[in-house]
């Protein structure tokens, strides 16, 4: 009786052989090529320990720190939103960034043309006292 799982091994082993041989006699390299793919999202966060905030010193508000996350390679941009009737005139700090609010209820902050994480101070410098609540809403997008 033939065993088939010797025969098959013994032909395998014989047919790897010839290629192998048939390589070193033709100077030919063998190699293996493995490739790996992934994908990973655009992620863009800002961290900011939202309060209500008074001015320290007539139109001096100082908001604390602000966390930016944005492994966007081509970068990412901050905005905000403001109410221009009682706002606008301010000036808004962002670390060394700053921005003047005008009539239109949004601004850009900054642009950064890299996937970037930092912390940065925030305050912002009123151009009259309020005369009611106000507030800031800031957003952070990736250039895509």
């Amino acid at each position: 009786m033939v065993d088939f799982k010797k025969v098959s091994a013994a032909v395998v082993a014989a047919s790897m052989m010839s290629l192998i041989g048939a390589g070193t006699a033709n100077a030919e390299k063998v190699g293996l090529r493995i490739e790996l793919q992934g994908r990973v999202g655009v992620v863009c966060k800002l961290d900011f320990a939202s309060a209500t905030v008074m001015p320290s010193q007539g139109t001096q508000i100082e908001f604390g720190m602000v966390q930016e996350f944005c492994n966007a390679g081509s970068g990412y941009r901050i905005s905000v939103n403001y109410d221009p009737t009682m706002l606008g005139g301010a000036q808004l700090r962002l670390g060394g960034d700053a921005v003047q609010f005008g009539e239109t209820g949004s601004e850009v902050v900054t642009r950064y043309e890299a996937a970037n994480v930092r912390q940065r101070p925030m305050s912002m410098t009123l151009a009259r006292s309020l005369t009611g609540p106000a507030a800031i809403a800031l957003r952070i997008e990736a250039h895509i």
